[in-house]
């Protein structure tokens, strides 16, 4: 009797720490707070420009403050579009608060998008955008594509 009482009391606490193992994993592998290690980060796509802070006067609903390795960037916004699940569009920015996010990914890709910064090109960046900790990690950069008409 006290041998199955001590398994299932052995039982119960290994219950109820999976938890608690759960929050200290998701930490471990780096999963940016407050999000659960299940949900993926939404695939998003930012259209724009980016000028440097100094040359910027004033960041309204279509500006995004950025942040390249040690560099700050206003990223003057002519497009969002949300890539997986439900486009929500610009949308998706006002859960940024403030409207700033550091740009993360391969080295080339960072410095592809700052050499089209520097020459004043219109660029598409294409990423996950970690809402929480206000990362984007970029998968993908280009120019836009002009439509023919």
């Amino acid at each position: 009797m006290k041998s199955a009482l001590n398994k299932r009391t052995l039982l119960l606490a290994f219950v109820l720490s999976l938890p608690m193992a759960s929050v200290a994993s998701a930490r471990r592998l780096g999963v940016p707070n407050g999000e659960s290690p299940f949900i993926v980060p939404p695939v998003v796509r930012l259209t724009g420009t980016l000028v440097p802070v100094k040359e910027q006067q004033n960041g309204g609903l279509d500006t995004l403050k950025v942040r390249i390795k040690d560099q700050e960037w206003a990223f003057k916004l002519t497009d969002v579009k949300t890539l997986s699940g439900t486009d929500y569009g610009a949308m998706i920015l006002n859960k940024l608060f403030p409207r700033e996010v550091r740009f993360m990914g391969p080295e080339d890709v960072l410095r592809s998008i700052e050499e089209e910064a520097a020459a004043g090109k219109s660029l598409v960046v294409e990423g996950r955008l970690y809402i929480v900790d206000r990362n984007f990690f970029v998968t993908a950069q280009g120019e836009p594509t002009t439509k023919a008409g």
